[in-house]
């Protein structure tokens, strides 16, 4: 019986791995395909500068989100999910550390690229906080890296 206890512990940790992993390409799916929309309908816009805006927006979140998760990662969220892995820190603080690269892209953006993402997105935090959780994912798992940052 003691054998089979830490059978069952591996295999239910990996079926969690399993679906955490699942779970964070659905989420990346949905703002590429969220992004993708956001561009269709962009297209139906007629007013040439704000089609340009609309557009603008949407890079300077991207660029906004992949700098502050870099910047982020640099300085604190390595360090804080070792000591979350250690039981030395709560999740909860990674979690408040998405929050505020949230706030801060948001409180980046000018008043005229919230309206123009609002009118192409629906809810600029809702937008703002995939984006950031797809540059977490893509950091994690090499899509993109800090040193390929570095050297561009």
């Amino acid at each position: 019986m003691n054998e089979v206890i830490p059978v069952i512990t591996n295999a239910a940790a990996t079926i969690l791995a399993a679906l955490i992993s699942l779970l964070a390409v659905l989420s990346t799916r949905w703002i590429n395909t969220l992004t993708e929309k956001a561009r269709v309908e962009n297209a139906k816009i007629e007013d040439d500068h704000f089609r340009a805006l609309v557009d603008e927006s949407i890079s300077r979140v991207d660029d906004l989100a992949t700098k502050t998760v870099t910047q982020i990662e640099q300085t604190t969220a390595k360090t804080l999910r070792e000591a979350v892995k250690d039981g030395k820190a709560d999740k909860k603080e990674l979690e408040e550390l998405g929050i505020a690269a949230r706030d801060e892209i948001i409180d980046s953006l000018s008043e005229e690229y919230k309206k123009a993402l609002m009118f192409a997105v629906g809810s600029v935090e809702d937008y703002v906080t995939k984006a950031v959780e797809t540059k977490v994912y893509e950091l994690k798992n090499g899509i993109f890296t800090v040193a390929s940052l570095e050297t561009a």
